[in-house]
């Protein structure tokens, strides 16, 4: 009997410290939760439909609970993306160095375009191959006047360009007069000024040279129509395959040279002036 008492007793203990430790518990969550226990039965309208009032601590713990949220929201952390300043300097060098190596390209890309301006194009020029020019001698006579009024000759040799032409480039160049340095030696001709030579030609180692008329006239007389004539022979004989010479003026073969009457009927030779 004894024993069930005692059974009892416990059994009673037991349940009531179970409902204590429930009533703490709906305390701490009353406690924790109390602002939205609160809100929840201002917005269901519980205490005004059982009641007829609303008690004044519900209104104060709305409202304070609303402050707290306020507060809450306010301490709240404003979350910023920012990329790690590692990675900004890293883009900000790869940025730079890009700039530098395109900087650089310009530049070795001006200084060949530079080069390329101002280094000299060399063209390689092919020079023709240059024929050696072929010379010939000429003897022309000239004459020098001495003291005495003698006519002596004086023979020149001339070195001009080869041609088909021999004959008539000798006696063209003698008819041109000496040059100043031969003149300077007191070298002469009395061959008349503006005489022309109008033809030549050899035939039977004869050559027949036809003059201008202005050969018909000279200032000096005798002796310089046979100087004129003999510069004439002597020039002309001086190749080989001439000896002697037939003069003509403008076409005509005349007996007589002037007034003074010098016979240029036939050919003469060196012969004819000893």
């Amino acid at each position: 009997m004894a024993q069930r008492k005692t059974k009892k007793k416990k059994s009673s203990n037991t349940g009531i410290i179970f409902w204590l430790i429930f009533a703490i518990i709906i305390v701490i969550c009353f406690f924790v939760a109390k602002g939205k226990i609160a809100n929840v039965l201002k917005e269901t309208n519980f205490f005004n439909e059982v009641v007829g009032t609303e008690p004044t601590v519900i209104t104060e713990l709305v409202n304070t609970h609303a402050d707290e949220q306020t507060t809450d929201s306010k301490n709240d952390p404003i979350i910023q993306l920012q990329l790690p300043e590692e990675v900004e300097q890293d883009e900000a060098d790869l940025i730079e160095r890009s700039e530098a190596i395109k900087q650089a390209e310009e530049k070795i890309e001006k200084s060949k375009n530079q080069e390329k301006s101002e280094k000299p194009v060399q063209t390689t020029s092919v020079k023709p191959i240059e024929t050696p020019v072929q010379k010939m001698k000429l003897s022309l006579c000239y004459v020098m006047i001495d003291s005495d009024g003698a006519v002596i000759r004086k023979e020149v040799i001339k070195e001009v360009t080869k041609n088909s032409s021999p004959l008539t480039t000798a006696i063209n160049t003698l008819l041109s007069g000496p040059t100043s340095e031969e003149a300077d030696k007191g070298y002469k001709s009395l061959i008349p000024e503006g005489t022309k030579l109008l033809g030549a030609r050899v035939a039977n180692k004869t050559a027949t040279l036809n003059f201008s008329e202005s050969f018909s006239f000279n200032k000096y007389g005798v002796q310089g129509y046979l100087g004129q004539l003999m510069q004439i022979v002597y020039t002309a004989t001086s190749f080989s395959t001439i000896d002697n010479v037939q003069f003509l003026i403008e076409g005509q073969k005349l007996e007589y040279l002037g007034g003074e009457g010098v016979w240029i009927g036939s050919p003469l030779s060196r012969i004819s002036f000893k």
